[in-house]
C-alpha cells in the first residue's frame, strides 16, 4: 500500500510539472507572438510612410513642372 501511495504522489508531482511546463510554453509563445505582431506593425508604418513620402515627392515634382510651364 505505500508503494503504491509513493506511486500516486510521484505521479501528482509529474502532472504537475508537466502543467508547469506547458504554462510556461504558452506564456513564451504569447510573447513571441505579442514580438511579432509588433514587428508587423512596425513594417506596416513604414512602408506607410515611406510610400507618403513618395506621393509628396511625386506632388512637389509636378508642382515645380507646373512653375516651370508657366509663361
Amino acid at each position: 500500500m505505500e508503494d503504491l501511495t509513493k506511486a500516486l504522489e510521484d505521479l501528482s508531482q509529474s502532472i504537475k510539472a508537466l502543467e508547469d511546463a506547458v504554462v510556461f510554453s504558452i506564456e513564451q509563445q504569447n510573447r513571441h507572438k505579442e514580438k511579432i505582431e509588433t514587428l508587423q506593425t512596425a513594417i506596416q508604418t513604414t512602408y506607410d510612410r515611406i510610400d507618403k513620402a513618395l506621393a509628396d515627392l511625386d506632388a512637389e515634382e509636378k508642382e515645380g513642372e507646373l512653375c516651370l510651364s508657366l509663361p
